[in-house]
């Protein structure tokens, strides 16, 4: 028996994924850079003060490629900028120690 397809979500809900999606984004923005060797960061502290730690985990380089697609997806970033974010991560990754 084919599975029943599920519910559309209602507008209040899919406006709230889709700015959650959103920040997650911009999280990424400020913190995948070349100075960071296109790595995400494991976390990032707001109070006492603003840090971000240098260091990333296998979850966070998942979670940073999940969002890079998406937000070419949704159209925040062309497919040039995501190839090149993609291909510096990816060479990244490759150099690193396994």
């Amino acid at each position: 028996m084919p599975a029943t397809p599920p519910a559309p979500l209602a507008e209040p809900v899919r406006q709230s994924l889709r700015h959650l999606a959103r920040d997650t984004w911009r999280f990424y923005l400020r913190t995948v850079t070349a100075e960071e060797n296109h790595l995400p960061p494991d976390n990032l502290q707001t109070t006492p003060q603003t840090m971000v730690a240098h260091r990333t985990s296998p979850t966070n380089l998942g979670l940073y490629l999940l969002s890079l697609a998406s937000a070419r997806d949704f159209g925040w970033i062309g497919t040039a900028e995501a190839a090149t974010r993609l291909e510096a991560t990816l060479d990244t990754m490759d150099r690193m120690e396994r």
